[in-house]
C-alpha cells in the first residue's frame, strides 16, 4: 500500500511538470471534479498540499491513498490505524470507536497539523477528510470514495471535505 501512496502522490507532481492536460481556471477543475466525484464544490480544499510540509510524508509514511480520517471535537483520527485505510467497513468501525470513546484510537489534535488547522471543521460532526487528484481513476472513485460518501450523506451527524492535490494543474488560481 506504501508502494501506491507513493505512486499516487507521484503521479500528481509528475502530471503537474509534463502533462499538456492542465485545466485553464479553478472553475474548470471544480467543474471536472464535481461531475466525476458527485463532491459538493464548496467542500474542496484547493491548497499546494504536495508542498505543505509534512503532507506528503503524512499520506505516504501512514499508507493513506482516498481518505485521510476523521475531524471530530478538535482531534483528527487517522485511517492509517485502519488495515485498508480506504474501506467502508473498516471506516464504520473508526465511526463506531470514536462514537464509543475507545481510548485505542489513534488521534492528534487539529491544531497540531500545520496543512489542516486552518480549515473549519464543524465540531458538531464528524467530518470525514478525502484526499483526492484528478488522475485518479473511476474505478478508484467508484470503489473507494462513493460508498462512503453516499453513506455520510445519509447520516446527518457527518460532514465531508475534500483535500485536492491537483493545484499544480490548475494554471489560474
Amino acid at each position: 500500500m506504501k508502494k501506491i501512496c507513493l505512486i499516487f502522490l507521484f503521479s500528481f507532481v509528475t502530471h503537474a511538470i509534463h502533462s499538456q492536460d492542465f485545466f485553464k481556471t479553478t472553475e474548470e477543475y471544480l467543474d471536472n471534479t464535481v461531475e466525476k466525484t458527485q463532491f459538493d464544490r464548496s467542500k474542496i480544499v484547493i491548497e499546494d498540499f504536495i508542498n505543505i510540509d509534512g503532507f506528503a510524508d503524512d499520506v505516504v509514511n501512514n499508507k493513506l491513498f482516498t481518505f485521510y480520517g476523521i475531524a471530530y471535537n478538535d482531534e483528527i483520527f487517522s485511517a492509517a490505524q485502519m488495515e485498508n485505510p480506504s474501506c467502508w467497513g473498516q471506516f464504520r468501525d473508526l465511526c463506531q470507536r470514536i462514537n464509543v470513546g475507545d481510548s485505542n484510537v489513534n488521534n492528534r489534535k487539529i491544531i497540531d497539523i500545520s496543512y489542516i488547522r486552518s480549515i473549519n471543521f464543524d465540531k458538531d460532526k464528524k467530518t470525514v477528510i478525502f484526499i483526492y487528484g484528478s488522475d485518479l481513476t473511476k474505478r478508484n472513485i467508484k470503489n473507494h470514495i462513493t460508498p462512503i460518501l453516499e453513506q455520510i450523506q445519509k447520516d446527518p451527524s457527518f460532514d465531508y471535505i475534500v483535500l485536492s492535490l491537483d493545484y499544480p494543474v490548475i494554471k489560474k488560481h
